[in-house]
């Protein structure tokens, strides 16, 4: 190449090195925080504690809402679960789980209307409280009715699973009947009724990765608006903390 042309090429590619690096360091500081994969899965068993996962809804089974007692799911909450089998058929099992706000009692999961599940009674009580773990075949499962129960059975309530609700816009679960929810503003097909159990170290990591995640984009969208509304703006000590993949949900909520 020419003199000339040789200077002007190193300049452009300098220039060209300088920018690509630039906005690598542009996309780092957002590829930092990406969303953490789903935990892992374990199968169903008896006896054992563990945590239940909605993959649907990308949250974890608890008891929050109405009177923090009402089945509930949270992106970054559970309640640790047990399950038992029961004693008179082979396809029923109870759902128990450690209430928090009861003094870390263990109590049962029990229907007292499609819409209307709890996890706060005992395990003699009268209501329906026997469940189905259907098995889909990649380790996760649909929660069904158990014919055992008093009132709520499959043969009254066909195709009813327990699971999030897109439309009612809440964090409660229903037992996602098509029949009775088939309104034109309700989408069967998009009922959130799929879920696996995870270990309980799994779970805290997770939790944990989740925590900070949710924390980094509640930050960036706080970072945003400010440089949006106050230009001149000096953030420098919260963009550093921000950039910092290593940052606690405890220290990006600062």
């Amino acid at each position: 190449l020419p003199s000339k042309n040789l200077f002007i090429y190193i300049i452009m590619k300098k220039l060209f090195t300088f920018l690509a690096l630039s906005v690598l360091v542009a996309v780092g500081a957002y590829a930092q925080w990406t969303k953490p994969a789903a935990p892992a899965s374990v199968p169903l068993q008896t006896g054992e504690t563990l945590y239940l996962y909605n993959s649907d809804a990308d949250a974890f089974f608890l008891g929050a809402n109405d009177w923090e007692t009402r089945a509930s799911v949270s992106p970054t909450k559970g309640y640790q679960v047990c399950i038992e089998k029961y004693d008179l058929d082979d396809i029923s099992y109870y759902l128990s789980s450690v209430v928090e706000n009861k003094e870390n009692k263990v109590l049962y999961t029990f229907i007292d209307g499609l819409d209307n599940i709890w996890v706060d009674q005992t395990k003699e009580s009268e209501h329906d409280k026997l469940y189905t773990f259907e098995d889909q075949g990649d380790g996760t499962y649909r929660i069904g009715m158990s014919p055992a129960n008093r009132v709520y059975i499959p043969a009254t309530y066909p195709g009813a699973y327990l699971g999030v609700i897109p439309e009612m816009a809440d964090t409660r679960l229903y037992f996602c009947d098509s029949m009775k929810y088939n309104l034109p503003t309700f989408h069967p097909e998009n009922y959130q009724t799929t879920w696996y159990f995870v270990a309980p170290e799994n779970y805290q990591t997770y939790v944990t990765a989740k925590k900070n995640y949710l924390a980094a984009v509640a930050l960036k969208s706080a970072i945003d608006k400010a440089l949006a509304e106050n230009e001149g703006i000096n953030i420098s000590a919260i963009e550093a903390v921000y950039n910092n993949p290593a940052s606690t949900a405890a220290e990006l909520d600062k």
